[in-house]
């Protein structure tokens, strides 16, 4: 394109630098922003939240929040990218509180903030904060939004609170996959192997639902917590003849649960 004289501009960008995040080169993506900003587009609102979330993918936070603080206009998509941006590197304090900052600053948030402060909660184990999130869900109506439940669910589970996350779980009339490998986890996460059997049962007999490669993943624990080794190795069959192998994290998980089952 430039090579024909043709000169890129704030549209062209945005495109360029969700491919150097596409072809996970930082690098590249480093030497378009350097452009960026000799051609003085780096205040661009768009190309400022791609990169915000570029940067954020390649783990590097910092140059995330160095765009986004220099930033002259944020909109929801930059303060949405810089939460999922903390999230996706562990930091869920960081994400917690840029999301008190964007509602302070009087920005509206969205489905997508929701989950990514959730998110944060389940990381951090911040109970409190994520029961008030859970009522400015309910308040932004967002309570039928089935990936909002979910975080919630997932949410609750990893706060300990197994209690809440199976009351929210039951009020959801159309379970897809996702929301039952939610539900596994979070009885695995709090040593409720019995809960999780059966929740796997449930879902293929109640809901019709075929197990995934998460929901092995996801399960294959429990089987380790009550020493299952005919369940895992029943698992490991239905994993090769859905053909989920080569997976390197379900033949840890398989490993992991063999191992000490034969033990």
């Amino acid at each position: 394109m430039e090579s024909e004289g043709v000169r890129a501009d704030n549209y062209t960008y945005p495109f360029v630098i969700k491919a150097c995040g596409g072809s996970l080169s930082l690098a590249e993506g480093q030497r378009v922003h350097g452009k960026l900003f000799k051609l003085g587009l780096d205040s661009d609102v768009y190309i400022c939240n791609s990169l915000c979330a570029v940067y954020a993918k390649f783990g590097c936070i910092e140059y995330a929040e160095k765009v986004f603080e220099e930033m002259p206009v944020k909109d929801l998509v930059s303060w949405n990218s810089m939460i999922g941006g903390y999230v996706a590197v562990g930091d869920g304090w960081s994400a917690v509180v840029c999301f008190q900052e964007m509602q302070v600053v009087g920005m509206k948030t969205d489905r997508f903030g929701m989950i990514g402060v959730l998110n944060a909660c389940a990381i951090e184990g911040f109970l409190l904060t994520g029961k008030e999130i859970h009522c400015q869900v309910l308040k932004c109506m967002l309570e039928l939004d089935v990936m909002v439940q979910t975080s919630l669910i997932d949410m609750y589970h990893k706060c300990g609170r197994v209690d809440y996350a199976q009351r929210l779980f039951d009020k959801i009339s159309h379970k897809n996959v996702v929301v039952w490998n939610t539900m596994i986890h979070g009885y695995v996460l709090n040593a409720r192997p019995m809960e999780s059997f059966s929740c796997l049962k449930k879902m293929q007999e109640t809901d019709n639902l075929r197990p995934d490669a998460i929901t092995m993943i996801n399960f294959l624990p429990s089987c380790t917590q009550v020493r299952a080794l005919l369940e895992g190795e029943s698992i490991h069959g239905y994993a090769i003849r859905r053909g989920f192998l080569p997976h390197i994290v379900l033949e840890t998980a398989l490993i992991d649960c063999m191992v000490p089952a034969a033990g």
